[in-house]
């Protein structure tokens, strides 16, 4: 167990990664490579950090939580990117977590390299294949329908 505040003492887990190295032994048939140049800091910012000019406060100390910089405006419904930050949206994951954010194809991207500018397929469109159909969102709380009832067996 650890707190937030301690969390700096995983830092080599986050700059030395295993998943990018995971995803390229499953889909090396599709051309998957892991960026291999360590340590990997990207991440830090990305995933201890925040992201300068965006949502990282000043004297941050490494840990692994939501960050939301309130200064940011919200991106008006219609023009949000899913992909948040990643796809130019500032208001967006990780700058808070909004329903149509799509935190694991963005979580994805950045562990293949989508920061970085020397990964090999630092544009590939990594993606775990759910798209949110953001006309399926209320707009009002709660925003997300009611899921669907499981199987009785």
């Amino acid at each position: 167990t650890s707190e937030p505040k301690d969390d700096g003492q995983f830092l080599t887990y986050v700059t030395h990664p295993t998943l990018p190295e995971l995803l390229e032994i499953l889909f090396s048939s599709a051309g998957a490579q892991a960026p291999n140049t360590f340590p990997r800091n990207d991440l830090v910012t990305a995933f201890l950090t925040g992201v300068d000019g965006v949502n990282m406060p000043v004297g941050v100390t490494a840990s692994e939580m939501l960050r939301l910089n309130p200064a940011i405006a919200a991106t008006p419904a219609g023009t949000q990117n899913d992909l948040g930050v990643l796809g130019g949206d500032n208001a967006g994951f990780p700058n808070g977590r909004r329903p149509v954010d799509d935190t694991v194809d963005a979580a994805l991207r950045v562990a293949m390299g989508a920061l970085t500018t020397d990964a090999p397929n630092k544009d590939t469109p990594f993606t775990d294949g759910v798209q949110l159909n953001p006309a399926e969102l209320r707009t009002s709380f709660p925003y997300l329908a009611t899921p669907l009832a499981g199987s009785p067996n």
